[in-house]
């Protein structure tokens, strides 16, 4: 199981210990290495709007990773600088050369092979967009040869078509991510355009007389990733995550930012 190691971790981290001694032993082990600049710098993905919304004419975020950036940070007792990142690979790359302490991330094999998971924090949805007139009515019907299914690349529904596609050819899409997607689904360049259904839903309107696809091809579970080898980052980040799913936090503002297709992950095996 993916999450052993992270679970193992927090464990470690208060084995033999009364509770109270425990967190103030393992915050300050964390502190050291989430913040080592002195301050906690959390990655988000800013054209994911189910993490965060950006305003194009004053670039501030908000949205579901802003407000729980603010509560880890307050939780860790260190300032917190959020860094916003164009896609799943450059928050990674970002991480990986330092850039971020920890960040938001949809869970991808590929993906954990360079960062660290907590177990997951919330499930989304993806679907397809397709034209009005389109002949591809269900799920199903989209794996069929011919069609071409757009995907923005590296993405979490990119790797998980890449694997699981048979028959359709999937586009996977570098430049200009979703405004791109739409562009080529209106143009007749893709058939379909693969995303998060709250993505979706809200560039119905971009796309005059598209829809969007009843029910899933792909549920992603999106948590917090970290560096490799950070044991005390791990074990706070995961306590961190279950406490939040478990106390309402979570739910609440996936309620106040009015996400679609995204639920609260159930607790992890074995979780507080």
């Amino acid at each position: 199981m993916r999450f052993r190691s992270l679970r193992q971790a927090a464990l470690i981290a208060f084995a033999g210990m009364s509770l109270s001694g425990a967190a103030v032993a393992d915050t300050e082990g964390a502190r050291q290495e989430l913040a080592p600049t002195g301050k906690v710098r959390i990655g988000v993905i800013d054209q994911n709007p189910v993490i965060v919304v950006k305003d194009k004419s004053t670039g501030k975020m908000t949205g579901l990773g802003i407000d729980l950036s603010r509560v880890f940070a307050r939780d860790l007792g260190r300032p917190l600088e959020i860094v916003g990142f164009g896609s799943g690979r450059e928050l990674t790359e970002g991480m990986k050369a330092g850039r971020i302490d920890i960040g938001f991330l949809a869970y991808a094999p590929a993906r954990a092979k360079e960062v660290a998971f907590t177990p997951p924090m919330i499930e989304v949805e993806s679907s397809y967009m397709v034209l009005g007139a389109s002949p591809l009515k269900t799920i199903a019907d989209v794996d069929a040869k011919g069609v071409r299914i757009g995907a923005i690349a590296k993405s979490s529904q990119d790797f998980h078509l890449t694997k699981t596609v048979k028959n359709a050819a999937v586009v996977r899409i570098a430049d200009g991510a979703t405004a791109k997607g739409l562009e080529m689904l209106k143009s007749g360049a893709i058939d379909a355009f693969a995303g998060n259904t709250h993505r979706l839903s809200g560039a119905l309107d971009k796309v005059p007389g598209a829809r969007m696809m009843p029910g899933r091809f792909f549920k992603a579970d999106y948590s917090m990733a970290l560096p490799q080898g950070r044991p005390a980052a791990a074990a706070f980040a995961t306590a961190f995550v279950e406490r939040v799913k478990k106390d309402g936090t979570l739910a609440k503002a996936i309620a106040a930012n009015t996400l679609y297709g995204v639920a609260v992950a159930p607790p992890a095996a074995g979780g507080q």
